[in-house]
């Protein structure tokens, strides 16, 4: 993959720095909502279920490093459809609407660590022995982070029907904003503002090294920052929001390193499939941070 080509498409990534929470004017409130009616719910649940049922089918820990990349293309291809078709068209109803995002999230995941196995098998075979252990590693976070995903609040949600989430959350407080996880998050947003400048002048031979960088901010902040956010509506709303941009980023990357270690040891034509995938979802993360913070450009 030409080098012109990848920063063609890099320099479509929008970078952003520190987002105060009031800024936050356009996203949907989730949490303000109505509560869905029966009817609601059971489409909801006729439209989610095919995506779950699918997700046990494709265990990527029981192939080989060469059956991966296929693999990859499906999981792909599964979250996609999820994100430009089935959620859009659920009800905008609180339920419907929480659900699908965190349906969205674990596909996310999904996504990630089958991707990454592969890319581990890569670097230790014709890479950096030192870059696939920490993709390993990674590996094993996420995996296990989504099987308990998995396991307890889709396994939960659709043993039993979908759930409702409760009342609407209160606005933050002047203390919530200033509290110290929001200090972390608007940081970790700086970092990924610093990744993708820095990325503008970046090596093909540099990039598995950033990519372990943006995993690295991506694992943190599901890790660290997520689960410690304040329970009030615009922190639950942008991080949730910021949280996927961290994601869909850390695939742009992932799928830039595997198509070019496709092109040269493995399958061309999965390659250029895979190139025109992060073409693709880099246009989406730009146009998805101008709609929720309605600009281009930095500060």
């Amino acid at each position: 993959m030409p080098r012109s080509f990848l920063y063609i498409i890099l320099v479509g990534l929008f970078t952003f720095t520190r987002l105060p929470l009031a800024a936050q004017t356009r996203s949907e409130n989730v949490f303000g909502l109505p509560v869905c009616t029966e009817a609601e719910t059971g489409q909801t649940v006729a439209a989610l279920t095919p995506i779950f049922e699918a997700l046990p089918e494709m265990d990527p820990f029981l192939l080989e490093p060469e059956e991966l990349s296929p693999l990859v293309l499906e999981h792909d291809a599964l979250a996609s459809l999820f994100w430009s078709e089935i959620s859009p068209s659920l009800p905008a109803c609180r339920e419907a609407r929480s659900v699908a995002d965190n349906l969205g999230i674990l596909l996310n995941d999904r996504l990630i660590v089958v991707t990454m196995l592969r890319l581990a098998a890569y670097e230790s075979e014709y890479g950096d022995p030192d870059i696939s252990a920490l993709f390993s590693e990674s590996v094993d976070t996420r995996a296990a982070r989504a099987t308990d995903y998995y396991d307890g609040y889709c396994g939960v949600m659709f043993a039993q029907g979908v759930p409702p989430i409760g009342e609407p959350l209160t606005t933050c407080t002047d203390e919530e904003v200033a509290s110290d996880v929001i200090t972390t998050l608007n940081d970790a947003i700086e970092n990924y503002s610093d990744l993708n400048q820095q990325a503008l002048e970046i090596q093909e031979d540099d990039l598995a090294m950033f990519l372990a960088g943006y995993d690295a901010l991506s694992n943190d902040f599901w890790e660290i920052i997520y689960p410690n956010l304040p329970a009030c509506d615009a922190a639950a709303n942008l991080s949730f929001i910021v949280g996927n941009i961290f994601d869909q980023t850390l695939i742009v990357y992932e799928f830039f390193l595997l198509s070019r270690y496709e092109n040269e040891y493995g399958d061309a034509e999965i390659g250029a499939q895979i190139a025109q995938s992060a073409a693709n979802r880099a246009a989406s993360v730009q146009q998805s941070i101008e709609f929720y913070f309605g600009t281009t450009g930095g500060e």
